[in-house]
């Protein structure tokens, strides 16, 4: 599968893959993000999310949350669902990624 082969150049695996009554693909990773392709451009879509995945990773440590979804239905841009990451959680990711910088 080519949506595979995609995600696993940037560490993702598919975790499940559904397509709604309207013909629109709906994706959720192992790491339970759930990514809203539509019905065309899919793999277009799919790329733009591998491309904002990091910036959105970057942007959620720093305030604190966890990205619950990525629509990607627009043309350009994608809309995210975020969800407050528990106090001992975000210490943890500090104290990990200080220690991945030393």
């Amino acid at each position: 599968m080519i949506v595979g082969q995609i995600l696993a150049k940037d560490k993702f695996t598919l975790k499940e893959a559904a397509m709604t009554a309207r013909r629109s693909w709906q994706l959720t990773l192992n790491n339970d993000i759930k990514l809203n392709l539509g019905r065309g451009d899919t793999m277009k879509r799919l790329a733009r999310f591998v491309e904002l995945y990091p910036v959105l990773q970057q942007q959620g440590q720093a305030e604190g949350k966890r990205i619950t979804y990525v629509d990607l239905r627009y043309d350009s841009g994608a809309a995210v669902g975020w969800t407050p990451i528990p106090a001992e959680a975000v210490n943890q990711q500090l104290n990990q990624a200080q220690a991945e910088q030393q």
